[in-house]
């Protein structure tokens, strides 16, 4: 039986070259929880901005990796 968590898939908007998308997916490949995202991002010293409601299911987390780079965190 295999009991790795599923791979956290990402939907790149800005077109990150393949050695970006490689580094971000290994920053976020344990996150299969928003509190280990969110506990991941405020030990970086991350900014982690206030959840916005999308619809009375989802939320979106983001979550400022650099000036111009934001990641953020779907939870349905």
């Amino acid at each position: 039986m295999n009991l790795s968590p599923p791979p956290i898939h990402i939907y790149d908007h800005v077109g990150l070259s393949a050695t970006e998308r490689l580094v971000i997916e290994g920053m976020i490949a344990r996150h299969t929880l928003l509190e280990r995202a969110a506990r991941w991002a405020f030990g970086e010293g991350l900014l982690v901005e206030e959840p916005r409601a999308m619809d009375e299911f989802s939320l979106d987390v983001p979550v400022r990796l650099s000036e111009d780079r934001w990641l953020v965190y779907d939870s349905t």
